[in-house]
């Protein structure tokens, strides 16, 4: 059971509750799905009611919030159904703190495929089509990763920020809308791959070559020098990848 805090503003509280009986639930459907010991069947309003202690109020945000993350299908008056994996929404921001770790590697290595197949014709088009005003933001990045790498600090924030960046300056926004849509598994990915030493200076170089055939209005520099960085992290995320089987 989930005990409340004193202090603390019932709106606020019933937030907070309810994001983390849903994160809850999310994980038990997430593993049922994958063979574990997870729920098998979704819960009612009134069984979430008794089981997490919670209001009604609270009781239908969770339902909803599962809802959003189509794990369910809510259906009025009834209880909600499962909802098969092929349906879920991998893209909600919620879906990387559910998953459990097989399933974070699994979401990171199909965004560096989703990337390789968007961002290296991004970075061309952007080569030809990003304002002055952009460019200098794109550089005003990557002078805030540096510093981030050199005080060993979090960059992941500039990392993700440049690479929007250069989707805006693409000038589609559609796409623009696609890649914020996965910016928590962006910087989830970021933080993975930059545990590893030499990984932050090397990721400089990276967003370094980018940004540079970006200025020098050169398409095919851009398309290349976006390849070789995302490759970069494909590379180094494998290589985490097998060590972890390795040492399993």
């Amino acid at each position: 059971m989930v005990v409340l805090k004193a202090g603390v503003t019932s709106e606020i509280r019933k937030e907070k509750l309810g994001h983390q009986v849903t994160k809850v639930l999310a994980r038990r459907i997430i593993d049922a799905a994958g063979g574990g010991d997870g729920v098998l069947i979704a819960p009612t309003e009134r069984e979430i009611c008794e089981k997490f202690a919670v209001s009604k109020t609270v009781a239908r945000e969770v339902i909803a919030e599962l809802g959003s993350m189509n794990l369910v299908s809510v259906r009025h008056g009834r209880r909600m159904a499962l909802l098969p994996e092929s349906k879920w929404n991998l893209l909600h921001p919620l879906m990387v703190e559910v998953q459990g770790i097989d399933g974070v590697h699994r979401l990171v290595s199909e965004l560096f495929d989703f990337r390789l197949m968007v961002e290296p014709e991004a970075a061309a088009r952007a080569a030809v089509e990003a304002t002055d005003a952009q460019r200098a933001r794109m550089g005003s990045l990557l002078e805030a990763i540096e510093k981030g790498v050199v005080a060993g600090e979090d960059y992941a924030d500039y990392d993700v920020g440049f690479h929007q960046e250069i989707i805006a300056s693409a000038k589609n926004r559609m796409l623009s809308h696609i890649l914020d849509s996965v910016r928590d598994l962006m910087q989830t990915s970021r933080r993975v791959t930059s545990v590893e030493p030499n990984a932050g200076s090397e990721a400089v170089e990276g967003h370094r070559a980018v940004y540079r055939a970006i200025v020098k209005r050169d398409p095919e520099g851009a398309r290349r020098a976006m390849h070789e960085h995302l490759m970069w992290g494909v590379r180094r995320y494998s290589s985490m990848q097998e060590d972890r089987r390795n040492s399993a």
